[in-house]
């Protein structure tokens, strides 16, 4: 892995974003243990090209590179349909990477009957993004990396406690110039956090060696 060239503590609670350019990694640390970064991208050069949950999750299965939980390249939505990011390495390997949603008012009253007051991550990630002139309706969808959930009896999602012990981190390298916002989300109300948000780090480091190899999905 080369050279460091910026890293960032997301406090808890919060969100930080950084421009990370084609070829650069990006990584994120679960730096005090189990807490989920609620990760989201946009082209630098065009905000209207997003990533999307979907899509990214589609196309991993149907080239036999992801699951569920674990993809290697994360896509922009149609019509722009490209690789934004590639997973170059993933310790943990469990993410809810399907669904592409983020907490948010919405979330906090339906789960929690919490009605205002409360950060979320959507709130999280609109103010990380808004120096780079991004607005709120134009942020993405979410890789919420280091978060473990369940559908039980195809009706019921339930949210576990993140995996991601300190010190646990996850590879992306940029395919394309892209602005990353991460949120260190902000929810003790379930078990995704361990009942207490915590920090994260950011690291844009220079570009992966020949000899090192995107992830592959189990």
């Amino acid at each position: 892995m080369g050279r460091v060239v910026q890293e960032v503590v997301v406090p808890r609670c919060e969100g930080r974003a950084v421009e990370v350019r084609a070829g650069q990694v990006l990584r994120i640390v679960a730096l005090d243990g189990p807490q989920v970064a609620d990760s989201t991208f946009v082209a630098l050069d065009n905000p209207r090209e997003g990533y999307h949950a979907g899509q990214t999750v589609a196309l991993n299965m149907l080239a036999g590179t992801g699951t569920m939980r674990r993809v290697t390249t994360l896509w922009s939505r149609p019509p722009y349909e490209r690789p934004m990011l590639t997973v170059v390495d993933d310790p943990v390997g469990v993410h809810f990477a399907w669904n592409g949603g983020r907490c948010s008012a919405g979330v906090y009253s339906v789960r929690d009957g919490i009605e205002s007051g409360h950060r979320t991550c959507q709130g999280n990630l609109e103010e990380a993004v808004r120096p780079w002139g991004v607005d709120p309706d134009l942020i993405p969808d979410v890789f919420n990396v280091f978060m473990r959930t369940d559908v039980e009896d195809e009706q019921r999602l339930v949210f576990r406690e993140s995996p991601a012990a300190a010190g646990d981190y996850i590879d992306l390298r940029a395919e394309i110039d892209v602005l990353a916002a991460v949120s260190a989300c902000p929810s003790e109300t379930s078990a995704s956090n361990g009942g207490d948000p915590k920090r994260l780090g950011l690291e844009v480091r220079e570009g992966v060696s020949d000899g090192e190899t995107p992830n592959k999905a189990d």
